[in-house]
C-alpha cells in the first residue's frame, strides 16, 4: 500500500514547491494518498521518477477502491520520465558498473554523500520501517521518529532527482548574443590620402 510519497515541484520560473506525506496510522492509507497526492500534481507538468514500478500500488486502486478512480486516474495520466531508465539509454560510469541505485548514482554524479547517513538507505529499510511504524503496540515516539525517517528518505530521494535533471537533463540557456559588430563599407575601410606636395616658387 502507499503509506508515504514525497513531491519537490520545479515551476517554469525556476521556483520550487515541496509536498510530502507519511500516513503513520493504522488505517487504510490509499484514499488520502490519492487525493493528497493528485491534488499536489494539480499544476500540471511531466512526473520524473526513480523506478515507474513504484505506480503499481496506484494501478490497483482503480479496481480496489472506485471512489478514487478520478484522484488516480488524474495522477497516472501524467507523462512519466524514468531516471533510473538512463543507464538504459547510454548513461555510464565505472564507478556504477554493478551498483545503479539513485544512493550511488548521487554520490558519483553529483558528489553527494547525505544519503549515506540517513537512517533509511533503500526500499528494504523503508519497508521495514514502514511496517515497524505499524505495529500494533509501537510507542507513539518511536512511532514518530520512524515517519520522520521515511520523510527525511524520500525528501532526500525527490532532491538528488532534481538535482540530477538539473546538471544532467534540463536544457541549458542559449549564450548571450555577441555584440553586433560595427557595418563595414563593401569596398573596405577608408584610407587617407597623401597630401600632395606644395607647389614651388
Amino acid at each position: 500500500m502507499p503509506w508515504a510519497y514525497s513531491l519537490t515541484t520545479l515551476h517554469e520560473e525556476g521556483r520550487v514547491e515541496r509536498h510530502a506525506l507519511v500516513h503513520s496510522e493504522r488505517s487504510d492509507p490509499r484514499e488520502l494518498f490519492a487525493t493528497h497526492l493528485a491534488k499536489a500534481l494539480a499544476p500540471g507538468g511531466s512526473l520524473i521518477l526513480w523506478g515507474d514500478a513504484r505506480l503499481t500500488a496506484l494501478r490497483a486502486m482503480l479496481e480496489d477502491l472506485p471512489d478514487s478512480k478520478a484522484p488516480v486516474r488524474a495522477v497516472l495520466a501524467r507523462p512519466l520520465f524514468d531516471l533510473s531508465k538512463l543507464f538504459e539509454v547510454g548513461l555510464s560510469h565505472p564507478q556504477l558498473l554493478h551498483d545503479r541505485s539513485l544512493l550511488a548514482t548521487s554520490r558519483v554524479l553529483l558528489g553527494d554523500a547525505k544519503g549515506s547517513e540517513l537512517a533509511l538507505q533503500d526500499a528494504d529499510g523503508l519497508l521495514a520501517a514502514t511496517q515497524k511504524m505499524l505495529a500494533p503496540r509501537i510507542r507513539s515516539a518511536t512511532r514518530e521518529k520512524l515517519a520522520a525517517d521515511i520523510g527525511a528518505f524520500l525528501q532526500w530521494q525527490t532532491e538528488s532527482m532534481l538535482e540530477l535533471y538539473r546538471s544532467h537533463l534540463a536544457e541549458e540557456k542559449p549564450p548571450a548574443p555577441a555584440p553586433a559588430a560595427k557595418p563595414v563599407s563593401a569596398m573596405g575601410p577608408r584610407k587617407k590620402l597623401p597630401k600632395e606636395p606644395a607647389p614651388e616658387n
